[in-house]
């Protein structure tokens, strides 16, 4: 087999690129077809490697935001934003995507890094894979891996031929399961041991985060209050943080990272399904296995001086269905052939979406429902997927108070589960932790920067924004934002009519504006959707006094449980359809924030209907046209899934 040299790129944003990268690596290694395997970050772009001395390369890369690289592949991003023709002549590449299709703008960043390769004449040796973390990534990413195998196979010993590329299967007969060819994924190798500390111990509810970043900071909780009325279906609550050591100062449309923890009962429970609550807080050390596949731990297992307790509450996501190869895993624990058999079919791409969907997918759920499961601890630590953060739009403006940052957070909640599964994690901890507010509890947060879903410097730049529930709140930032911009314009004038006009009832503490400020303001419309003016319509009051201030041009409401059919935004856009076309081509700047399963896309589809409408082109020109807005960031989302 003639030499063959490889490298692999990764870029990621909250870790989940960078674990598949190393996966990838690791499995290259263990099947021994190459002299040499390199594994780099974007990051280390002409420090440690140089685009023009690639030769068989594949890249890893995970799409943030709405299609964005993560922050690693900044530089990797320069260097191909403006490519020469055959720049890349000597780079065969494969691509693996990471991304999510529920968000409007899925792998975004694979697709243009493929474009930009391609433009500068690189040969694409595999077709770029786009695994989706909505369905399951290893629903792709493992015959991907096999394709991979193959076409580098060719490529090392010269040869064109197609051939068959084995899949494991199971029959009926194995399974006892009424399917003919089963796909299940590879059983993972064991690659981690564990040895407990029995002469130490340590707490579990510990504040260090195994990932700090260099905008890490501590947030103290000052207010927690409910601004829903009793009788919403969805309890929506406000919370007030002051930070003293912000690294840097926040702009209107920015995210703040919260780092939780998981539920205390859930992880409870889970220590005594795994028979550990005897050393739920006795200390352990990870390591590596003699000839394992993997040479290092994971990048969030800390490799000493933590116990299950600490693990389990801090550092694994227990509450996110596991992947198929953990299912895969997972049955080779079980003791009773009939509970091995439903792991291999969760397993399975048939059914591995439908455990995805549901609400009864945790890791407890399933332990619960197969009690002839034994897995070890390290063997579930290799499994895990690392406890990420959450992320919440600032609804306050940094020129009212750079120290007390306002965030607003729906309490996610699932009907059909029993505590302690029937909160979401993030929303649930959140809550319970308002309950007691302290100074000596800090809360462990991080500055994640919006690159485009922000206000035009340009005050006079036309700004169209739709949002639903929550959703509101980075436009009530722009609002606070927008309305300071112009009193600070006149300082004199501002000091004396707050002087005046003393004590406000909101906190931004609004005094009227004269006529000469509101004339400097483009259009600016807000539509707001919620479930009723009564029970969930957000900073009503506010929004309103906004209207009278003139820094809200209009406010157009969809109240969906008011008339007998509901009525959504989407419905409103489409009802001023033809203004809202004027303003775009007024060079408005339209933003969304919503839902990405639902809300996005229908607000879209309205979008591109407005369009066919009052342009008089077909769908597939306002598509087009849809897409061009997106691209030059004049249609701006900001999405949760």
């Amino acid at each position: 087999m003639a030499p063959l040299n490889l490298t692999l790129i990764y870029a990621s944003q909250t870790g989940t690129a960078e674990s598949v990268a190393k996966g990838v690596y690791h499995f290259l290694l263990e099947n021994e077809l190459f002299d040499r395997v390199r594994l780099f970050c974007a990051s280390e772009l002409n420090k440690k490697f140089f685009l023009e001395d690639l030769h068989y390369t594949i890249f890893v890369i995970s799409t943030t935001g709405d299609g964005d690289p993560p922050d690693s592949a900044e530089e990797l991003w320069k260097a191909i934003s403006r490519v020469e023709k055959n720049i890349f002549s000597n780079v065969h590449y494969a691509i693996l995507g990471l991304g999510n299709s529920t968000y409007s703008t899925f792998c975004g960043a694979a697709k243009f890094l493929e474009q930009q390769l391609s433009r500068g004449g690189a040969v694409c040796f595999l077709s770029t894979c786009m695994a989706d973390d909505a369905v399951g990534i290893e629903i792709s990413i493992y015959p991907w891996l096999d394709r991979l195998i193959y076409e580098l196979n060719k490529v090392s010993q010269g040869e064109s031929q197609s051939l068959d590329i084995p899949t494991l299967a199971l029959t009926r007969d194995l399974v006892n399961l009424q399917i003919t060819d089963l796909q299940v994924p590879k059983f993972p190798s064991p690659f981690l041991s564990l040895k407990f500390d029995l002469n130490t111990s340590v707490e579990g509810d510990s504040t260090e985060w195994p990932r700090q970043k260099k905008n890490f900071f501590k947030a103290f909780i000052k207010e927690v209050k409910t601004i829903t009325s009793k009788s919403a279906v969805k309890v929506v609550k406000k919370m007030v943080v002051s930070v003293e050591d912000l690294p840097c100062r926040y702009k209107p449309g920015d995210a703040f990272g919260f780092v939780c923890r998981n539920n205390k009962d859930e992880v409870n429970a889970l220590l005594s399904r795994l028979n550990l609550t005897s050393l739920a807080d006795q200390t352990f050390t990870l390591q590596i296995r003699p000839k394992a596949y993997r040479s290092e731990l994971p990048k969030h297992l800390p490799p000493s001086g933590h116990s299950p307790r600490s693990i389990l509450t801090n550092f694994v996501d227990i509450r996110r269905p596991p992947r198929r190869t953990t299912l895969r895993a997972f049955a080779e624990c079980c003791a009773d052939l009939h509970e091995r058999s439903q792991c291999l079919l969760l397993s399975s791409p048939q059914e591995y979406s439908s455990l995805c969907q549901s609400s009864g997918g945790s890791l407890l759920s399933l332990l619960s429902k197969w009690p002839s499961m034994n897995i070890p601890f390290e063997r579930l630590l290799e499994l895990l997927p690392p406890l990420n953060p959450r992320y919440y739009s600032a609804c306050s403006s940094p020129l009212v108070n750079p120290y007390l940052i306002e965030f607003v957070f729906s309490v996610v909640e699932f009907p059909n589960t029993c505590p302690p599964l029937n909160k979401g994690v993030c929303t649930g901890w959140l809550e319970q932790f308002g309950k007691t507010i302290s100074i000596s509890r800090p809360l462990t947060v991080f500055l994640r920067p919006s690159r485009y879903f922000c206000l035009p410097d340009n005050l006079r730049t036309p700004i169209i924004m739709v949002c639903t529930g929550t959703g509101v709140a980075p436009f009530i930032s722009f609002l606070r934002h927008r309305y300071r911009q112009l009193v600070n314009s006149d300082p004199n004038w501002a000091h004396s009519q707050l002087a005046q006009q003393g004590h406000h009832q909101f906190s931004w503490r609004a005094p009227p504006l004269a006529p000469r400020f509101a004339k400097r303001l483009g259009p600016t419309w807000l539509f707001f959707g919620c479930r009723t003016s009564k029970d969930d319509f957000l900073f009503k009051a506010e929004l309103k006094y906004f209207l009278e201030l003139e820094i809200l041009t209009k406010l157009t409401t969809a109240f969906s449980r008011e008339t007998s059919e509901k009525i959504y935004v989407q419905h409103k856009l489409r009802e001023y359809g033809k203004e809202i076309v004027q303003l775009m081509e007024q060079e408005a700047v339209l933003y969304i924030c919503g839902d990405a399963s639902r809300m996005i896309k229908e607000v879209e589809i309205a979008i591109i209907e407005i369009l066919m409408q009052y342009k008089e082109v077909t769908k597939e020109e306002a598509m087009e046209q849809l897409l061009k807005w997106n691209s030059t960031h004049k249609v701006i989302r900001d999405v949760w899934i």
